[in-house]
């Protein structure tokens, strides 16, 4: 951090003798004209108006999920950090930049081009060829031969979007210090920024004439269309290959998915089948036209490139080289993602496109050149040492911060392969302000900006995004560091309103259909395991709440504590407990050791959080906004709170009711807001299936009922499966078996009962792709049989023996074994026909008993 005076907003004429250049105050300590405005409306908030914006802002970010770290599954997600103060650039200072940006994307594709087609740069000379055979991101089998050179079409473009890192010298003027080319990460979270602060701060977001940022996303989408050749009709299929939520940007894959209104895939999701890259739908398979690629270029395919990538697609790189698949950006462009092609720059602008360099680079020297090498080494302290070629950690090397041995390490490693090494020249950033607390101060600010390929040339986008490093260096260009990021405004000279672009508007004849359109066969797979998790919390839940509502006064010989040692079973089943344990206390008003390790962190209810989590990463571009924040609290803070419950008995059941309550609100979006398309039938074939498993088991519990005389085992039956008022308000206090089965079997009115899921699951079936070895009504007609049949084993009391009772439960236990094994059978039929490309792994836990198997559900 600056050691500057921090001031409680803005004080007129103060000190800011900052390093470098001061992006909002002049040497008087004055804001430059550009910032006037923007300071007076803050100082107009206040302290305390202000610290109501920023914590507005951070709630905002957490609730869309922004975030770099949310990939990894696990609730310590690494917070987005964004500062409320933008950055702020006039419209003039703008237009040199963006014409500099502009030439340097035209310099690089046509360079890229080159490279992977004639090379006639390395044969004129342009640059060493180590620069290109040394690099490990120069793909070979990308390169075009002859007969590929052929029927390709010199016009496409390879770099169709480019990000660019800026910083600002002292004396005023923008340097770049690094290109990105590979996958260039930010655009997504810039927009996401630009939202967040016009949420946080309307009054002060809407008082100033800010550039939007909108036709850049647009001209985004309607060049990568305008990519496609041979598309059917107007309408290419466009999709985004991300390499899922592992991915550090992941949340912008998504955001960005979601922005240009394209699919978001996985490499499992496609696959490649004479000479056309293909879409796995259930339906069947549909061609890709164009890809958007956000996968470093070497994973992109297993055959040609890298052989142990399970993230890429086998023919990828066959296609492209080809000519038979537009992709962007084409796989190879990390190619020129090196700082070690500055100094040959401005002779490619020159060759290239015969016009002189217009944006200036940082001075940098490749050390490959042997009197380069002597230079660098003479003036070790005036450079900041870079790899040559991105990968690995790409961190810079700082020569003066480095302990005796490591700068001694530095030199032998740079004299042993200096063609490795890269010096650049020592800058020092400009200083941003940003708002720490109630008090502003300054850092030092790293600049991106965005450029796209539209389908008339490049475009800028208007702003971009800061970084403003608070640890490592400046220049790493990593976002994952600490670094806070800011909004970039870009002012209009003139005052104009801000727009909005709507999807275009066709002219030709449109057929209205009901349809969704394709589904993933892979997104059916975690919407079905979604569905059956978020039920099988449900279920636990319920086990526990009604286990820790008793334990108060489960003293031995009580009827709470035989209450508990007859839910021991329902947890044996469930899976929560092993089967030779117990759950029942020895000390009056403590929780067992058994309850205990249910709950606990690596416990089966924790696991089902777990896997619940890691799916719904995998469907955020399928969530609305009210899923997400539903499912999100749901995995993220009130699992947390689980976890910290623990041992006490009032906090548990005040958590257990949150996590019921939240179930209940995920049940009502599902029912009232999923359109009834083939995603809302996997889910909810999901739900109801576990539902059904459960309710299985709860008549199934009824067996021993003539041998419990306070008909104990009926009494926790109704509890658990949610319908012991019903009962009442039908049959008052009289408990038997028969109306005991008919609420949990056979009752069509009661949404818990067997019977409702079996229909529910018939009517969901419905909107399952056709597949001839699947026969999902007949097996589900099989089990709604066997219910009725359930029903008839018992008669009025005065008609049944205790032998004839005994009988029945027999074959009541036998009859649900059946039904459970046909509805595992059907459970297999849908994995086999439907899921069996992918090979995530879904364990819900041990089966409820040891003798029995789940056929496909492992």
């Amino acid at each position: 951090m600056s050691s500057q005076a921090n001031l409680p907003l803005f004080v007129p004429g103060a000190d800011r003798s900052v390093p470098g250049y001061d992006e909002a105050f002049g040497a008087d300590g004055r804001p430059r004209p550009h910032w006037v405005s923007f300071m007076a409306q803050y100082q107009m908030l206040g302290a305390n108006g202000l610290q109501e914006r920023v914590e507005r802002a951070r709630q905002l970010s957490a609730d869309t999920g922004i975030s770099l770290g949310y990939h990894s599954g696990s609730r310590d997600d690494e917070e987005w950090l964004f500062d409320v103060m933008p950055l702020i650039l006039t419209g003039e200072e703008w237009r040199y930049i963006e014409a500099g940006i502009i030439q340097r994307a035209q310099v690089l594709d046509r360079l890229l081009a080159d490279l992977y087609g004639p090379q006639e740069t390395l044969r004129k000379g342009l640059f060493p060829p180590y620069l290109v055979y040394g690099n490990p991101n120069y793909l070979r089998p990308l390169r075009r031969d002859a007969t590929d050179m052929a029927e390709y079409d010199p016009e496409r473009r390879h770099l169709q979007v480019y990000a660019t890192d800026l910083v600002r010298r002292p004396d005023g003027h923008w340097t770049i210090v690094a290109d990105r080319t590979q996958v260039p990460t930010g655009a997504g979270f810039a927009l996401a920024n630009r939202r967040t602060l016009a949420r946080a701060m309307p009054e002060v977001f809407t008082n100033q004439q800010i550039r939007s940022c909108h036709q850049f996303f647009k001209t985004w989408s309607d060049g990568l269309k305008a990519m496609a050749t041979g598309a059917q009709g107007s309408n290419p299929r466009v999709a985004l290959l991300t390499p899922g939520p592992f991915a550090p940007g992941y949340y912008e894959h998504v955001y960005l998915a979601r922005e240009m209104d394209i699919a978001l895939v996985e490499g499992a999701d496609l696959t490649v089948r004479g000479d056309k890259l293909l879409l796995k739908e259930l339906g069947g398979l549909q061609p890709i036209d164009v890809l958007l690629r956000r996968l470093d270029g070497d994973f992109c395919d297993p055959l040609d490139l890298r052989p142990g990538s399970l993230l890429g697609v086998s023919g990828l790189a066959h296609l492209q080289r080809e000519g038979r698949l537009q992709i962007a950006n084409s796989i190879g462009s990390g190619a020129i993602e090196t700082p070690a092609l500055f100094p040959f720059l401005p002779r490619l602008c020159q060759e290239l496109l015969g016009e002189t360099q217009l944006a200036v680079s940082a001075e940098t020297w490749w050390c490959g050149q042997p009197e380069i090498l002597r230079r660098v080494l003479d003036r070790l302290d005036d450079y900041i040492i870079l790899p040559a070629f991105y990968g690995g950690d790409g961190y810079p090397n700082d020569p003066t911060a480095l302990s005796p041995s490591a700068r001694a390490e530095l030199i032998d490693d740079m004299r042993r392969e200096p063609e490795k090494y890269v010096a650049q020249e020592r800058l020092v950033p400009s200083q941003a302000p940003m708002i720490s607390g109630q008090i502003m101060q300054s850092n030092p600010v790293v600049l991106r900006v965005f450029t796209v390929a539209g389908p008339n040339g490049y475009e800028v986008l208007p702003g971009g995004f800061a970084r403003l490093p608070v640890s490592g260096s400046p220049f790493s260009g990593i976002l994952a560091d600490g670094s806070i990021t800011k909004d970039v405004w870009v002012l209009n000279d003139e005052a104009a309103p801000s727009v909005q672009y709507p999807l275009p508007i066709s002219t030709k004849k449109i057929d209205l259909v009901r349809s969704t359109g394709g589904l993933q066969s892979r997104v059916a797979d975690n919407l079905f395991w979604l569905g059956r998790h978020m039920a099988r919390i449900e279920v636990s839940v319920r086990l526990l709440r009604a286990v820790f509502y008793r334990l108060y006064n489960a003293t031995e010989g009580s009827g709470e504590y035989r209450e508990i040692n007859c839910l021991t079973g329902f947890f044996r089943s469930h899976g929560l407990v092993d089967w030779e344990e117990d759950i029942t206390p020895e000390i009056p008003a403590t929780i067992p050791e058994t309850l205990l390790k249910a709950t606990a962190s690596d416990g089966p209810l924790a696991n089902d959080f777990t896997q619940t989590r890691r799916l719904m990463m995998g469907l955020r571009d399928r969530c609305s906004s009210d899923m997400w924040e539903i499912l999100s609290e749901f995995t993220g803070p009130l699992a947390d709170r689980l976890q910290h419950a623990a041992g006490d008995i009032d906090l548990s059941l005040h958590v257990f009711d949150e996590v019921l309550q939240r179930c209940a609100s995920f049940a009502g979006i599902v029912a009232e807001g999923m359109v009834r398309g083939t995603g809302w039938s996997f889910l909810g074939f999901g739900r109801r299936l576990e539902t059904a498993f459960f309710g299985l088991r709860l008549a199934s519990s009824c067996c021993g009922a003539v041998n419990d005389p306070g008909q104990m085992q009926l009494r926790l039956a109704l509890e658990l499966g949610d319908t012991l008022i019903t009962y009442r308000n039908r049959y008052l206090s009289q408990l038997h078996p028969r109306p005991v089965l008919d609420l949990l079997l056979t009752d069509e009115t009661n949404p818990k009962s067997v019977v409702f899921q079996i229909n529910a699951m018939m009517k969901q079936a419905e909107g399952f792709p056709y597949r001839r070895h699947i026969n999902a009504h007949e097996e589900l007609r099989d089990v709604a049989d066997s219910l009725g049949t359930m029903i008839d084993l018992f008669k009025a009391p005065e008609e049944l023996s205790a032998d004839a009772e005994n009988a029945a439960s027999l074959e009541l236990d036998r009859l649900v074994f059946e039904a459970e094994s046909i509805l595992n059978n059907l459970s297999g039929q849908i994995y086999r026909g439907y899921f069996l490309h992918s090979e995530d792994e879904h364990v819900l836990r041990a089966d409820w008993r040891p003798s029995r198997t789940r056929e496909g559900q492992e």
